[in-house]
């Protein structure tokens, strides 16, 4: 049966509840929104959002959150449902989204946060080898400047988690690397406009010290 993969406002009930399924089980309270809150932020066109269906089925999502200044595109979340994994479900998400963005000439590239590696062991480990080694096959880089990144625990509000930032450009005049000004313009905005912290937060300013160039 053929996958389909649409960009979503409003969800259905149906869609509703699957696509909540798949998004709390692939990520961890810590990194994760309410779930409603989310699907609200959707509806109301805050964030965009891809759906993909095999028979009609939600197995796999996207979201995405636009940063105007600078010109970047925040992947929230990406996730296939369990049973649908190693499927080419999540590579034809990422090529839609992708096609997507260039179409609208806005964005230079996508950025995007996912669970080092190294911090985990056995098969969480392993996971997140394959996850991180997914992005790379589809043209995406670790942002080797941002080597302590952190953003907040959703859970714990005096606690934050360690992602990898990872790059992948769009084409055109989006640089191979996520460096310098960009990349701190990049990540005040995740911050404060994904993350909704305040300008002065501490730790906004502990993640830029903190890059290596």
């Amino acid at each position: 049966m053929t996958v389909t993969i649409e960009r979503q406002t409003r969800l259905d009930p149906e869609a509703e509840t699957r696509f909540a399924e798949i998004y709390e089980v692939s990520f961890p309270p810590s990194e994760r929104d309410e779930t409603a809150d989310l699907i609200a932020s959707i509806a109301a066109g805050e964030r965009l959002c891809l759906l993909a269906r095999r028979d009609g089925v939600v197995v796999g999502f996207a979201v995405l959150f636009s940063l105007y200044e600078p010109a970047l595109a925040f992947l929230e979340y990406m996730a296939v449902a369990p049973r649908e994994r190693n499927a080419g479900i999540g590579g034809s998400i990422l090529k839609d989204l992708q096609t997507h963005l260039r179409a609208d000439g806005d964005s230079l590239g996508i950025v995007l946060e996912v669970d080092p590696p190294e911090e985990a062991e056995g098969e969480e480990r392993t996971l997140r080898e394959r996850r991180v080694g997914f992005y790379l096959r589809h043209g995406a880089a670790v942002v080797e400047c941002a080597p302590r990144y952190r953003a907040p625990n959703l859970v714990h509000e005096d606690e934050t988690v360690n992602f990898t930032l990872l790059w992948l450009p769009l084409g055109g005049e989006a640089p191979a690397e996520l460096t310098g000004r960009l990349l701190r313009g990049c990540i005040e905005a995740i911050l404060t406009l994904s993350y909704e912290l305040s300008r002065d937060d501490p730790l906004i300013e502990e993640v830029l010290d903190d890059l290596a160039c």
